[in-house]
């Protein structure tokens, strides 16, 4: 059957204003009958409770119950401005780190964040004195104008640094992978409808997986 109806989907502000938004013309072509409802929100849904068909969710995910499906994966980057490295006299691998991290994406900003450093475990303060902010566009941005040294996920940074406008910095101090993970949850495949399925080939398509 043809994809129809209201279709509500839960989604992280940064995930849609990069990714989502600017497909969103290509989605309405293909399926014009879908009456597409997007919930912007940085915090958890109850899928069932909220009537949300499928949420875009950070991270690993606790529900067993839902389906979750990999859509963006990459790492955690630390970065930095040209501009600021140079007034900071820093090269490419320095320490300590932390000194010069001003502000972070909320969900990293722990006071003892596990990482891996030269291949060993080891954790680092992201807490204290580190101002704290629900969104990693948000951080982008601030860093991009000389705020210090932050981790941002390599799929909103990689364009920046391409284009020399953010550089990397201390590739040896690492974070787990999956922390930064983008996922589609939904519920069971057994209870999949046409316009869920096609949005999820949808966002298969526009993340490049």
């Amino acid at each position: 059957s043809r994809p129809s109806g209201r279709l509500a989907i839960a989604l992280p502000p940064a995930f849609c204003q990069e990714i989502l938004a600017p497909n969103l013309a290509t989605f309405r072509k293909m399926h014009p009958e879908v009456e597409l409802e997007l919930v912007i929100t940085g915090r958890g849904v109850d899928l069932v409770r909220e009537q949300i068909d499928a949420a875009i969710v950070v991270g690993p995910q606790e529900d067993s119950e839902l389906i979750s499906k990999a859509l963006v994966a990459g790492p955690l980057l630390w970065v930095a401005s040209p501009a600021y490295l140079a007034e900071a006299g820093l090269g490419p691998r320095f320490s300590p780190l932390t000194p010069h991290v001003q502000l972070i994406e909320k969900r990293y900003g722990l006071r003892r964040m596990p990482v891996q450093v030269d291949g060993f475990s080891a954790w680092l303060d992201l807490a204290t004195g580190i101002t704290q902010v629900n969104d990693p566009l948000v951080v982008r941005r601030a860093v991009l104008n000389g705020a210090g040294i932050s981790p941002l996920p390599q799929f909103y940074c990689q364009d920046h640094i391409d284009r020399g406008e953010l550089v990397q910095v201390c590739d040896n101090v690492v974070f787990d992978p999956d922390i930064s993970r983008l996922a589609v949850v939904y519920p069971s495949r057994r209870l999949m409808s046409p316009k869920v399925r096609a949005f999820l080939e949808f966002l298969n398509t526009v993340c490049r997986v």
